[in-house]
């Protein structure tokens, strides 16, 4: 099994494996699960398994080091270039056009009180046969996070990269073939002061996905990864908005702590 050491590599490995995946009753993910090995690197030399298809996928994030941008700094894509650039090999070569202005609807994420509790969206363990991990949301487009957690209580565990300054939280989008326009996620921390970025790096104040095809898919259904970074643990709220609906999904994003802390068992 080849190790990939970046998220680019992971998407172009899925490209590739999208065309040679001609087989009779070869699932795509089948096919990348005997190539691909993901895995995350923390500064205190753990490392946490995404399992995405019937594998354990990992992925290497091999990331700038230095100050962490601010808010102002991280870009809002209004073109699918703008965007391609952030998220390489989510795009098919040549995507262009504008990132329609429906995709950035006005937030409409909750509040929480002083004291209140996270308003955390109950999720459960996926079954579909492409990703599998926590998911989250009503569809068309799913979370599906990697990192341990408990998903009926919004319950995420966020990682440590070598990326000073951010916490991240693996992540694919699921995309249900009834759905093949565009959407973007973007997020924000409702319970205090926090930032949200997405990217390879946390560059871009969204994540956007281009209208299909993808090369990132299989039977229509679309997977693109990604990566979600925050700059301090805490309830952050994701509006999920396509060009005919839009959701909000609440995570109680954790800090790196023991499972038996989280009350997960050992």
């Amino acid at each position: 099994m080849t190790t990939f050491s970046t998220e680019d590599d992971l998407r172009t490995a899925l490209r590739q494996e999208a065309t040679r995946a001609a087989l009779p009753g070869e699932d795509l993910w089948v096919a990348v699960r005997r190539r691909i090995v993901r895995r995350r690197r923390y500064r205190s030399g753990a490392t946490l398994l995404v399992s995405a298809g019937a594998a354990a996928v990992v992925v290497s994030l091999v990331v700038p080091t230095g100050p962490p941008p601010s808010h102002r700094e991280l870009m809002t894509p209004l073109s699918y270039q703008q965007a391609c650039s952030r998220e390489p090999n989510v795009c098919r070569p040549g995507t262009t056009g504008a990132v329609p202005a429906v995709l950035y609807r006005t937030l409409h994420l909750p509040g929480v009180a002083p004291g209140q509790s996270c308003p955390a969206t109950p999720g459960g363990n996926s079954s579909n046969p492409y990703v599998a991990g926590q998911q989250y949301g009503a569809g068309p487009v799913w979370m599906e996070l990697g990192d341990r957690g408990h998903p009926s209580r919004g319950i995420s565990v966020l990682g440590n990269p070598d990326t000073p300054g951010w916490h991240a939280a693996e992540n694919v989008w699921l995309v249900a073939p009834g759905y093949q326009g565009p959407f973007t996620v973007r997020g924000a921390r409702i319970d205090g002061r926090g930032t949200v970025g997405f990217g390879g790096a946390p560059t871009s104040a969204a994540f956007v996905e281009p209208p299909a095809p993808d090369p990132n898919s299989s039977r229509g259904w679309r997977f693109p990864p990604g990566t979600i970074w925050v700059t301090t643990p805490g309830c952050y709220g994701f509006q999920i908005d396509g060009t005919s609906f839009s959701e909000v999904v609440v995570i109680d994003m954790r800090a790196p702590v023991s499972r038996a802390t989280l009350g997960l068992g050992s």
